[in-house]
Protein backbone atom coordinates (compact mmCIF):
# COMPACT_ATOMS: atom_id res chain seq x y z
CA UNK A 1 0.00 0.00 0.00
CA UNK A 2 1.47 3.65 -1.17
CA UNK A 3 1.87 5.72 1.65
CA UNK A 4 -0.52 9.16 1.43
CA UNK A 5 0.48 11.99 3.08
CA UNK A 6 -1.55 13.62 6.07
CA UNK A 7 -2.21 17.46 5.22
CA UNK A 8 -3.91 18.55 7.96
CA UNK A 9 -4.44 16.72 11.84
CA UNK A 10 -7.63 17.87 13.90
CA UNK A 11 -6.21 17.09 17.20
CA UNK A 12 -9.54 17.91 18.73
CA UNK A 13 -12.72 16.96 16.74
CA UNK A 14 -15.92 18.22 17.81
CA UNK A 15 -18.99 16.65 17.40
CA UNK A 16 -20.40 18.84 14.89
CA UNK A 17 -17.36 18.45 12.75
CA UNK A 18 -17.64 14.82 12.59
CA UNK A 19 -21.11 13.51 12.98
CA UNK A 20 -24.26 14.82 11.33
CA UNK A 21 -27.91 13.85 13.76
CA UNK A 22 -30.50 14.87 11.64
CA UNK A 23 -30.18 12.65 8.68
CA UNK A 24 -30.87 9.27 10.55
CA UNK A 25 -33.59 9.78 13.28
CA UNK A 26 -31.41 7.13 15.80
CA UNK A 27 -27.86 7.15 14.39
CA UNK A 28 -24.93 9.59 13.94
CA UNK A 29 -24.07 9.95 10.36
CA UNK A 30 -20.59 10.18 10.27
CA UNK A 31 -19.46 13.52 7.73
CA UNK A 32 -16.57 14.37 5.93
CA UNK A 33 -14.08 16.60 8.01
CA UNK A 34 -13.31 18.54 4.31
CA UNK A 35 -16.68 19.28 3.18
CA UNK A 36 -19.35 17.78 5.19
CA UNK A 37 -20.59 15.03 2.90
CA UNK A 38 -22.03 12.46 5.26
CA UNK A 39 -21.55 9.06 2.38
CA UNK A 40 -19.09 7.70 2.88
CA UNK A 41 -16.48 4.40 3.25
CA UNK A 42 -14.50 2.48 5.49
CA UNK A 43 -11.76 0.91 3.59
CA UNK A 44 -9.04 0.02 6.16
CA UNK A 45 -7.84 -0.08 9.53
CA UNK A 46 -4.13 0.73 10.44
CA UNK A 47 -1.72 0.65 13.01
CA UNK A 48 0.51 4.07 13.57
CA UNK A 49 3.56 2.89 15.01
CA UNK A 50 4.61 4.73 18.21
CA UNK A 51 7.90 7.10 19.35
CA UNK A 52 9.23 3.97 21.94
CA UNK A 53 6.84 2.35 23.29
CA UNK A 54 5.45 0.27 19.97
CA UNK A 55 4.23 -3.47 20.45
CA UNK A 56 4.54 -3.74 17.03
CA UNK A 57 0.96 -4.09 14.59
CA UNK A 58 -2.18 -4.23 16.53
CA UNK A 59 -4.28 -7.61 15.87
CA UNK A 60 -6.27 -7.31 12.68
CA UNK A 61 -4.61 -3.82 11.34
CA UNK A 62 -2.27 -2.88 8.43
CA UNK A 63 0.96 -1.25 9.24
CA UNK A 64 0.73 1.88 7.59
CA UNK A 65 4.18 4.18 6.27
CA UNK A 66 3.87 6.59 9.17
CA UNK A 67 4.80 6.90 12.55
CA UNK A 68 2.84 8.58 15.47
CA UNK A 69 3.94 11.81 17.00
CA UNK A 70 2.89 9.86 20.54
CA UNK A 71 4.95 7.46 22.52
CA UNK A 72 2.23 4.56 22.07
CA UNK A 73 1.12 3.14 18.82
CA UNK A 74 -2.27 4.35 17.62
CA UNK A 75 -4.72 2.67 15.69
CA UNK A 76 -6.47 4.65 12.47
CA UNK A 77 -9.61 3.92 10.87
CA UNK A 78 -8.99 5.29 7.40
CA UNK A 79 -12.15 6.37 5.19
CA UNK A 80 -12.87 7.68 1.47
CA UNK A 81 -15.80 9.82 0.87
CA UNK A 82 -18.19 8.00 -2.09
CA UNK A 83 -19.09 11.48 -3.39
CA UNK A 84 -16.63 13.62 -2.32
CA UNK A 85 -13.29 11.17 -2.90
CA UNK A 86 -11.73 12.77 0.08
CA UNK A 87 -10.02 10.53 2.59
CA UNK A 88 -9.66 10.53 6.12
CA UNK A 89 -7.93 8.89 9.19
CA UNK A 90 -9.98 8.62 12.56
CA UNK A 91 -6.73 8.17 14.79
CA UNK A 92 -7.43 6.23 18.35
CA UNK A 93 -4.04 7.32 20.22
CA UNK A 94 -2.96 5.49 23.20
CA UNK A 95 -1.61 7.86 26.16
CA UNK A 96 -1.16 7.56 30.27
CA UNK A 97 -4.31 5.39 29.84
CA UNK A 98 -6.56 7.84 27.98
CA UNK A 99 -7.51 7.18 24.30
CA UNK A 100 -7.87 10.35 22.04
CA UNK A 101 -9.63 10.82 19.29
CA UNK A 102 -7.92 12.83 16.42
CA UNK A 103 -8.47 13.20 12.50
CA UNK A 104 -5.63 12.87 9.73
CA UNK A 105 -6.94 14.39 6.53
CA UNK A 106 -5.00 12.75 3.78
CA UNK A 107 -3.96 13.91 0.53
CA UNK A 108 -6.73 14.49 -1.82
CA UNK A 109 -7.17 11.46 -4.05
CA UNK A 110 -6.30 12.28 -7.78
CA UNK A 111 -6.69 8.89 -8.99
CA UNK A 112 -9.73 7.36 -11.19
CA UNK A 113 -12.71 6.27 -8.99
CA UNK A 114 -11.91 2.23 -7.32
CA UNK A 115 -8.35 3.29 -7.41
CA UNK A 116 -6.19 2.16 -4.32
CA UNK A 117 -7.04 4.31 -1.47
Amino acid sequence: MAHVPVTKTIEDPRDKLLFDRDYFDSQATLKCPVCGDIYSHAVGVYTLIGGDESDGLLHGSYLVARQTPYRRDAIAVRFRGETCTHRWDVVFQQHKGNTFVRVDVLKDDTTAPGADV
